[in-house]
């Protein structure tokens, strides 16, 4: 499953002819997964939040990214990332697709976070 726009259907699609069983568990977590990455949580501010600090790369800049995807243009979304490799590469490729970070904010611990704006245009398409 390798395209994440089809990783959904091939899920349900799985989970209807599953019987009854621990499969069957599993695969509803893994839809419950797969729907809270596409949402992102809400902070108190209303700005969607992803957190990614213990989430190594390049599997960190891969969840970064679905969870803007899901988001609508201009739709804001706060990226808590690890110290390290992710606040070297997340921010890095944010750029090179076109993201805008709006603020940073590096920790004491050294992890940081990321303000990132959903473009109006897709990322890529010419304006």
């Amino acid at each position: 499953m390798s395209n994440p726009e089809t990783a959904p259907e091939a899920l349900l699609r799985e989970l209807a002819a599953c019987p009854e069983g621990p499969r069957k568990e599993e695969l509803r977590r893994e839809l419950a997964k797969l729907a809270a990455l596409r949402a992102g949580a809400t902070g108190e501010d209303g700005v969607r939040e992803r957190d990614l600090r213990k989430v190594p790369c390049p599997l960190g800049w891969a969840k970064a990214r679905m969870t803007l995807e899901a988001l609508a243009p201009g739709e804001l979304l706060r990226l808590k990332i690890g110290a390290g490799e992710p606040q070297e590469n997340i921010p890095r490729q944010l750029a090179a697709e076109g993201f805008p970070i709006l603020k940073r904010r590096k920790f004491e611990d050294g992890t940081a976070e990321l303000l990132v704006r959903k473009p109006e245009t897709a990322p890529g398409a010419a304006k």
